[in-house]
């Protein structure tokens, strides 16, 4: 029997003996694609709640729906990188909030979006850079063993990368 995949970015159906049931009750390739759609769910709910953080909203207040459709619009950076953007921008955006006057919620959150996009492309370098380190420390660690050396015990990655 034939069952539909709920992983990200596919859109098909495979035999349901070599999907991976989730404990949602939905299918996936495998377990991989499963925490990566729960992470990237995750991540869409913190953007979410830290737009909502922002423009002051309580949880019975409706964000304009504008924002959801911006935020639909920027998924290809991945909702990492607009949660680096929106903290990049979180003071500015505060400081303006708490002096500017906007004519209704829509125009805020269109103004608020726009700063936000117009971040992105800086957040994504910080993202590529925070890779890249990652990357180097692999390929150093990879050298010690070539050599015939192994890392101390106390040596971790997160030693390693020092402050991230």
């Amino acid at each position: 029997m034939l069952v539909k995949l709920h992983d990200l970015n596919r859109n098909d159906k495979i035999d349901r003996k070599d999907a991976f049931k989730a404990p949602n009750g939905y299918y996936y390739s495998s377990e991989a694609a499963y925490n990566q759609a729960v992470e990237h769910k995750e991540m869409r709910n913190k953007c979410i709640d830290y737009m909502y953080d922002i423009m002051g909203y309580q949880d019975h207040l409706k964000m304009p729906t504008i924002f959801f459709k911006r935020l639909k619009e920027w998924e290809p950076y991945g909702f990492n990188v607009v949660y680096i953007a929106m903290t990049l921008v979180e003071t500015s955006l505060r400081n303006t909030l708490r002096y500017k006057t906007f004519q209704s919620e829509y125009n805020k959150v269109s103004y608020i979006t726009a700063v936000i996009e117009n971040n992105l492309n800086d957040a994504l370098k910080i993202e590529n850079r925070k890779t890249e380190k990652v990357k180097t420390v692999d390929i150093e660690v990879e050298h010690l063993d070539n050599i015939g050396c192994s890392p101390k015990a106390s040596m971790g990655v997160g030693n390693l990368l020092g402050d991230m």
